[in-house]
């Protein structure tokens, strides 16, 4: 597989994959900020998915001294933490830039919990935020990319910061071969090392507190090894639990009209109010007695609606576990308290049911 970056004319810079299904191009605009035609994007955009592919990657052009020397180093832990990638060589020069990293600071920004946090912890050490059109929203829905980029940019404003806006459709690249929550740090880091002619250090808001870390494609030991001499990458706030950076960010009141944790988005709500994660962080806001501040979301916490979440995987049960003892820490509604603790239950009958019925399923290939 090959990888070359390419400038267009404009505000525009491309990066082509060669060598999986014919050639797969990604594009990168912004008309905020230029954005540099940089061999080490290339190598960020393609190292995971060649990983997926079992492929060796070549990179057109020489990459960063100090990223070659971490590439190794990241395929042994992403490696280790996703059976489905495993190490490939990488063929390509290296050079050490002759020019200086810059000085400004940008942190990823999409108006929720962890970002709000990173920025409001880093205030006087951020420059600019960045948003990227075509990560958490898709391209297509033109009309909840201009409600969310309304409210980012009043965030911004407010705070006295830039908001720098990126567009790109890196997914359609990147997900036919690796899921986002394994891809999610190149996708960062290819973004980062697009914007090096600028910035010097870039910040990604990370999700789990240090005690609870586990293995997730941005962590605080992947997300720097992605860096180069031009642009250094920090994976920033697991000094806080969720619960702790809701209660610091809870204080601002530009996080009380603009906060947007919804991925879901049916209709084109900015928050729908419904589904896991607008349910985890209001009833985080709830435990904490301000959710009815927060102007962000549609209404208040509906019972019925708590007690049928679905709580996928080890996360949402994990969150859902930690408000449910905060709800009842601070004497909250006992309908609703009791409403969270069935959706608890609920969701461990299934999780319990899936485990006897897979065990089965093997017990039965086994004898067969």
């Amino acid at each position: 597989m090959k990888v070359e970056v390419s400038s267009v004319p404009g505000d525009l810079v491309s990066i082509g994959v060669r060598g999986l299904r014919g050639v797969e191009e990604a594009y990168f605009r912004s008309s905020d900020v230029e954005l540099a035609e940089t061999a080490n994007a290339g190598l960020t955009t393609a190292l995971t998915i060649a990983m997926r592919r079992g492929v060796t990657l070549e990179c057109a052009g020489p990459i960063s001294e100090v990223l070659a020397a971490r590439v190794d180093d990241y395929q042994a832990l992403m490696s280790r933490w996703y059976p489905t990638l495993e190490p490939v060589q990488v063929l390509t020069g290296t050079a050490r830039s002759a020019r200086p990293a810059a000085a400004e600071t940008f942190c990823f920004f999409s108006g929720g919990v962890d970002s709000f946090y990173t920025l409001l912890r880093n205030i006087d050490r951020v420059d600019a935020v960045v948003y990227v059109h075509g990560f958490d929203v898709g391209l297509e829905d033109v009309e909840l990319r201009r409600v969310v980029s309304d409210s980012l940019r009043r965030t911004v404003e407010s705070l006295g910061k830039e908001l720098i806006e990126l567009e790109t459709d890196l997914r359609a690249l990147s997900d036919p071969h690796v899921s986002w929550p394994a891809y999610v740090s190149s996708g960062l880091a290819t973004v980062a090392h697009l914007l090096s002619r600028r910035f010097g250090r870039a910040l990604v808001a990370g999700t789990l507190a240090y005690h609870e870390l586990q293995p997730l494609a941005s962590h605080p030991l992947t997300d720097p090894l992605l860096s180069s001499d031009q642009i250094a990458i920090e994976h920033d706030g697991c000094d806080a639990t969720r619960q702790e950076k809701v209660a610091f960010i809870a204080r601002h009141p530009v996080v009380r009209q603009n906060l947007r944790v919804c991925w879901e988005n049916p209709g084109g709500d900015f928050n729908c109010g419904r589904c896991e994660k607008c349910l985890r962080t209001m009833l985080a806001l709830e435990s904490l007695g301000v959710l009815g501040e927060f102007t962000c979301f549609p209404s208040g916490l509906d019972p019925d609606v708590v007690r049928r979440v679905d709580l996928p995987g080890r996360g949402p049960r994990h969150w859902a576990v930690v408000n449910l003892r905060e709800l009842r820490r601070a004497n909250r509604d006992p309908v609703l308290v009791r409403a969270l603790a069935e959706a608890i239950a609920r969701s461990d009958a299934r999780r319990v049911h899936r485990l006897v019925r897979r065990r089965a399923l093997r017990g039965r290939a086994a004898t067969t």
